[in-house]
């Protein structure tokens, strides 16, 4: 799953990385929505559809055999150049680290 898009590999934050599907604007103000994946530690991948805001992580679309989900994220300000696309996918890790520990039942350090 997600294979031919670029893992951020600048993104490695204690086993976890970030991968981009959808390209950031060019405007001033910058994207305020996108979509990518996480790898977790184990290898395995979660899609991720992300938008400014306030609002709960929720599921999208349940895991399957290739995927241990999609879930909706709020990122918390608009996104202009990949160091900050890293910095909101880093706040938003315990959230994801939660969500593969439940669906995958491998402890959150792995």
């Amino acid at each position: 799953m997600y294979q031919g898009f670029p893992i951020l590999e600048e993104s490695l934050t204690e086993g976890w990385r970030y991968g981009i599907i959808s390209a950031l604007d060019d405007e001033p103000e910058g994207s305020t929505w996108g979509d990518g994946f996480v790898v977790a530690p184990d290898g395995s991948r979660a899609g991720i559809v992300w938008a400014v805001g306030e609002f709960a992580t929720h599921e999208i679309l349940p895991p399957d055999a290739q995927r241990w989900g999609v879930y909706g994220l709020a990122f918390s300000r608009p996104v202009r150049e990949v160091a900050e696309l890293i910095a909101c996918f880093r706040g938003v890790l315990p959230e994801l680290r939660a969500i593969h520990e439940r669906v995958r039942g491998t402890p959150r350090d792995v």
